[in-house]
């Protein structure tokens, strides 16, 4: 037990709801960050956030990873914050990303914590493919969400639910020849 609890715990990829419930299930099996990730709108995030404030002496949101080891070494979970699909700047903003505006969303989310994006999650979006489409690559406006996931250092996430191609896309660029 003693090495469990020395050893920093990452809940890697969890929806669930804040409560005190499942706050206080994480605490007993020793979670010390956890990566809740879904579809969080600002309205989402701003009930969070008092969610945090309650319970400041248990849980915070943690932006890097400093400030993961420091809520670790005292014993508080660490908040990560992130989205399975960039899908999210399209429904805040009704706008593409080409426009400043939808940039300025995601600057947004990543000054209130967000730290990992997803493109898109099982379907298509204006971004790109999702893993039901695997052949539909990563779109113009593809291009430019993953230049700025790039420039603000946040963790690009094309795992399971983005599609083959996209992700191949976003991972080699315009390099036609990967395998």
């Amino acid at each position: 037990m003693a090495i469990h609890r020395s050893t920093l715990i990452v809940n890697g990829l969890d929806p669930s709801a804040l409560s005190t419930q499942y706050l206080a299930f994480s605490e007993q099996v020793g979670i010390g960050a956890w990566l809740r990730s879904g579809h969080q709108t600002f309205a989402d995030l701003a009930l969070s956030y008092s969610f945090y404030d309650r319970y400041r002496d248990r849980i915070a949101v943690a932006r890097t990873v400093r400030e993961i080891r420091e809520l670790h070494r005292q014993k508080k979970i660490a908040q990560l914050l992130g989205w399975q699909s960039a899908g999210q700047l399209s429904d805040d903003s009704n706008l593409s990303v080409t426009s400043s505006p939808a940039i300025a969303n995601l600057r947004g989310y990543y000054e209130l914590g967000l730290r990992t994006c997803g493109i898109a999650y099982n379907l298509a979006n204006e971004f790109g493919g999702g893993c039901l489409e695997p052949d539909i690559g990563l779109t113009r406006n593809g291009r430019k969400l993953v230049e700025e996931i790039h420039s603000l250092r946040m963790v690009l996430d094309v795992s399971g639910h983005t599609g083959e191609r996209t992700s191949l896309d976003a991972l080699y660029g315009d390099r036609k020849s990967v395998v």
